[in-house]
């Protein structure tokens, strides 16, 4: 059981339990002043924090600036052991154990996983890998804000119906591998569903769906690639073709060459070309000694004769390499006419080869005979896939059908071996339901089994509008799922909701339904624990001031609720 919540938060007001039912009071704000908040007691905080430290997933309120760093704790018993759970938002993956039995005290950190994997062996020691602790825990400990106050055998809107019929068939002590099963056969219904999509589609030509025909066309298509395949293979390309072809090839192959070369030729003519602009000799009207005569400038004989001596040697220089330029120009020139030459007679030479290869016609027919065979291939492959498309719609069609009925016979003979549970489960609920509205309250709880949705439990109400009377039938439920986990040998032992159960219900309704409580939870040794406001409380007779536990909760400052702090 549950025996204390508490945190390092200074102003954190503990909540220490006591056996049976508990029932936290929180003062609701005068509506007039201004302050009035239904929460801001922190009520629904108490469910959150249990959440949190049983390996749920952090709630934005413990990522607040004013909570991230602080712990909360949870001390509970079971088995025999005592138990401490601590947790913080800012180290969420650890959390950090504490567990005394017969004296002897092991402490140390857990991963979710790990706790998770504890945590089962310990409240629910026969549950199966198919089944989720989280979700059975759920059904124990349901929040508001996950519309758990919706429908009565959900623990959150719109649950999955896989999680929903395998955890429900484990609380009812039925077998959990069947909704398992039937989950399977599920996903093979919507793999069928695929295959039609891809045929409506036109992935499969809707026209040749018709699997006879599809046969027929197979060995069709299969005897004409045999006779093609046989064909192409006694086919022989003369041998003069074949040489032919390679001579063209390696004529073009040469007749490129000879262009690449060209190509470099004439880049080095376009160079020789400026090489022999920038070397023409440009003569003077004058000799170096006119030129300095006409300066008044006067020389001995002597110095006018080196320059003579020089002019003569630069034109010497200037002729030889024009010479040398011009050789050089020749040669490419003769290069290039060479190379043209063998283009052309080899371009010829390949005119003669096309148009006989051309006019023969024995490669193209060969190419030809390769293509149609292709095609063939093609069309025998597309025959083949969709022949398998429909063989395993027929299949899954079968495994679905013949599947279905085996699991349906099955899930109702696992039913009549667990009559003994069921007929426990609908009178415990019929019980509740006489004690809070007569023994014509016209609600009837049911476990059955349809070829539509395989396992279904269901919580008929009379009034579906009613809220009250809605929220009364999942207080009937849960009380009955304790009794059945206590039925059955389990050691998980506390049911908690908060107000919002209450919501909607007569008052004395609420109060005939937390007496139920109280004497349930003595008689079979569990804990009943819920939030209501005082304004509804003051309404009961002192009866149940007993189970009023010793907190004191306020919306009305910003210190009176249960984490001693508003949150911004």
């Amino acid at each position: 059981m549950l025996k204390k919540i508490y945190s390092s938060l200074p102003n954190f007001k503990p909540v220490i339990f006591h056996e049976g039912l508990n029932i936290i009071v929180a003062e609701k704000s005068n509506p007039l002043a201004g302050k009035s908040t239904r929460n801001g007691a922190g009520k629904s905080t108490i469910i959150e924090i249990l959440h949190f430290l049983f390996g749920g997933n952090v709630d934005k309120i413990f990522k607040s600036e004013e909570l991230n760093e602080h712990s909360f704790s949870v001390d509970f018993e079971i088995n025999n052991k005592d138990f401490t759970i601590t947790r913080t938002a800012k180290q969420a993956t650890k959390f950090y154990l504490t567990i005394t039995e017969e004296e002897k005290v092991v402490s140390q950190a857990y991963s979710k996983s790990e706790l998770i994997d504890l945590l089962t062996r310990e409240f629910f020691w026969d549950m199966p890998e198919t089944v989720s602790f989280r979700s059975t825990l759920s059904y124990f400990l349901r929040r508001d804000a996950d519309g758990g106050f919706s429908e009565s055998t959900e623990f959150i809107k719109k649950q999955r119906a896989s999680d929903k019929k395998k955890t429900l068939s484990y609380l009812l002590g039925l077998d959990t591998d069947l909704p398992k099963e039937w989950e399977d056969l599920e996903m093979k219904r919507k793999d069928l569903n695929s295959l039609n999509k891809i045929m409506k589609n036109g992935m499969i030509d809707s026209i040749k769906m018709d699997s006879s025909y599809l046969k027929s066309e197979k060995i069709v298509y299969e005897e004409r690639v045999q006779n093609l395949e046989a064909e192409i293979a006694k086919f022989e390309v003369l041998p003069e073709y074949r040489n032919l072809e390679q001579e063209a090839n390696d004529i073009t192959a040469k007749i490129n060459d000879l262009t690449d070369r060209n190509f470099f030729l004439n880049k080095e003519l376009a160079v020789l070309n400026q090489s022999l602009e920038s070397e023409q000799h440009i003569s003077t009207k004058f000799s170096t000694k006119d030129m300095y005569e006409e300066l008044n400038i006067l020389m001995p004989d002597s110095v006018y004769k080196r320059f003579e001596d020089v002019e003569i040697f630069h034109d010497s220089v200037v002729r030889n390499r024009r010479v040398y330029l011009l050789e050089e120009k020749e040669e490419i020139l003769q290069r290039l006419k060479g190379n043209n030459e063998k283009i052309d007679s080899t371009a010829k030479r390949r005119q003669e080869i096309m148009i006989i290869l051309q006019n023969k016609g024995a490669i193209d027919q060969y190419s030809k005979l390769q293509e149609e065979l292709n095609k063939m291939k093609t069309r025998y492959a597309e025959i083949v896939n969709q022949l398998k498309t429909l063989e395993d719609i027929a299949n899954v069609k079968t495994e679905l059908m013949t599947g279905k009925a085996k699991l349906i016979k099955k899930m109702r003979e696992n039913q009549a071996e667990q009559e003994s549970y069921i007929k426990h489960a609908i009178l415990s609920i019929n019980h509740t339901l006489e004690e809070l509205y007569g023994a014509n309250h016209g609600t009837r709880f049911s476990v059955d089994v349809n070829e539509a949705n395989g396992l279904v439990v269901t919580l008929s109400k009379p009034d579906k509008k009613s809220r009250g009377i809605n929220n009364m039938l999942i207080f009937s439920f849960d009380i009955m799922l304790i009794e059945m986990n206590k039925m059955l040998g389990r050691s998980m032992d506390f049911l908690f909701h908060d107000s919002h159960l209450f919501d909607g219900v007569d008052t004395n309704q609420t109060r005939t339904a937390l007496l139920a409580a109280a004497r349930k939870s003595e008689e079979l040794n569990f804990q009943y624990i819920t939030t209501i406001n005082s304004d509804i409380f003051s309404l009961f007779s002192n009866e149940l001031d007993c189970y009023k536990l010793d907190i004191n909760l306020t919306d009305a400052e910003e210190s009176g609720g249960l984490l001693g702090i508003r949150l911004k």
